[in-house]
């Protein structure tokens, strides 16, 4: 019989895709993954440089989650199933140990080692009899009436060399279109619009920016804490350099501004990286890829994240040593190749604290606490850590993940229109949209056992 008709295909085999098949199993239905390379898990390999942040120590889901889509849909899915329940869950039932990175408060496998989590992922489905199929890159679903299931039509996943497989139920959970080197293309927003779903148009998320530094001389490999800032770009006439018209407006409440206090800003050789930049990174693709409905955005940094106020007992001559370079002074708090920029940025090069005069020390204060980072591209989709757009959430059933277009087919993953910021949050969304759409799919097979009738289980 599981030859003919698999109660649940699940498509992809990365972190959401392999917790849907775990819960899917869990529940008592026939589990088949479809993967399109020749083993899963390739974007847990390669994330957290290796050492697999798997999920964060708290969450805000209105500052650490982005989507097009009402709030509403996102705190109904994390409502299922908190951090305690998810950590849980990977140590008992994964036999995954984990320990908390205290400085960073994040979570991370007790080995450092992403293989681990993939390792204990896959083990622990084929410990529930999950089967997996390798190079199996599903080209289309779509329905079939089937002889061993008259009463409904199931669904035919067509590989890419001319095969079939059928099932009951189908998770779509193959990912986005970040790092397509590891298979995810983006085939699995054709396979979502394919049947009929929305697709807001992917764009690169988390992803390096690209622009010129500061002063005269490349400054690849610097490193240091910041707090960034984005900004809407005026005009000479003090209003948003996009506004189409300029007719007066009702007073609305202002906006929160997005920031970003982090450590690990770099500079690369091409641009800016790190969390920070990384964490605020969508606000410039989506205007460059004419996706933002805001203004021309800015980014502001704020070097060694001190106060005006700060800077002004560093560098004020009046303590003494009015006779100290200038960049020796910025050097207590800041990389010495960054103090020298900052000074040839705004031509105190060379200069002492006591040659400064008051406009220097205006347009130097400017440049440590609100230095406008010269941003003119981003790294794609190729660098991107994930994959921002994706199927609108209002075609999904929030308590189940099953689409709203058709019965028996589920969402989970990256190829939803949700990310997180850097920090284990786009994991966290992976096990809890996959447990959801696992279960869901078990239940529609009406294949449980009595104690797991109630669907309640962790």
């Amino acid at each position: 019989r599981r030859a003919e008709v698999a109660d649940v295909a699940v498509v992809g085999g990365g972190a959401a895709g392999l917790t849907a098949a775990w819960y899917a199993a869990r529940y008592g239905a026939d589990v088949l993954v479809l993967e399109r390379t020749r083993e899963c898990g390739k974007k847990v390999l390669m994330s957290g440089g290796t050492r697999c942040n798997v999920l964060p120590c708290e969450v805000d889901i209105t500052k650490d989650y982005f989507t097009s889509a009402k709030m509403g849909a996102l705190r109904s899915i994390f409502s299922s199933w908190d951090l305690a329940d998810a950590k849980k869950w990977m140590e008992d039932d994964l036999g995954l140990p984990l320990v908390v990175e205290q400085s960073t408060r994040k979570v991370f496998p007790k080995s450092q080692s992403s293989r681990d989590v993939r390792d204990a992922l896959v083990r622990g489905c084929e410990r529930k009899r999950v089967k997996f199929q390798y190079h199996a890159s599903v080209e289309q679903i779509q329905p079939v009436k089937h002889e061993m299931i008259r009463a409904e039509p199931c669904w035919r996943c067509i590989l890419g060399d001319g095969t079939h497989v059928d099932a009951r139920n189908v998770v779509l959970a193959a990912g986005g279109a970040s790092f397509p080197k590891v298979g995810t293309d983006g085939s699995a927003f054709s396979l979502a619009q394919g049947l009929g779903h929305e697709v807001h148009k992917p764009f690169a998320a988390l992803t390096p920016l690209l622009g010129s530094h500061p002063g005269t001389d490349r400054l690849a490999g610097v490193t240091l804490e910041v707090a960034l800032q984005v900004a809407s770009r005026k005009n000479e006439a003090g209003q948003p350099s996009n506004e189409k018209n300029l007719k007066p407006k009702k007073k609305r409440k202002k906006k929160q501004v997005k920031e970003a206090t982090r450590e690990g800003f770099l500079f690369t050789h091409k641009g800016y990286s790190g969390p920070a930049v990384l964490d605020l990174s969508h606000h410039f693709v989506q205007h460059m890829e004419g996706l933002a409905t805001a203004g021309n955005p800015e980014l502001l940094v704020n070097w060694a994240n001190k106060t005006e106020q700060e800077w002004k007992h560093i560098l004020d001559p009046s303590a003494g040593g009015g006779g100290t370079l200038v960049t020796n002074k910025l050097r207590t708090a800041l990389p010495q190749r960054l103090a020298v920029a900052l000074c040839e940025e705004v031509g105190i090069g060379g200069s002492r604290l006591a040659e400064l005069t008051r406009q220097n020390h205006a347009e130097l204060m400017n440049a440590l606490v609100r230095f406008p980072l010269n941003i003119t591209g981003h790294a794609g989709l190729d660098k991107a850590e994930v994959t921002g757009g994706g199927v609108t959430l209002h075609e999904i059933n929030s308590s189940t993940m099953e689409s709203r277009l058709h019965k028996n087919i589920f969402l989970c993953g990256e190829v939803l229109d949700c990310f997180g910021r850097i920090g284990g949050f786009n994991f966290y969304f992976a096990w809890v949209t996959g447990r959801l759409a696992g279960k869901a799919a078990a239940a529609s097979t009406h294949r449980f056992n009595d104690a797991a009738q109630d669907l309640v289980m962790p």
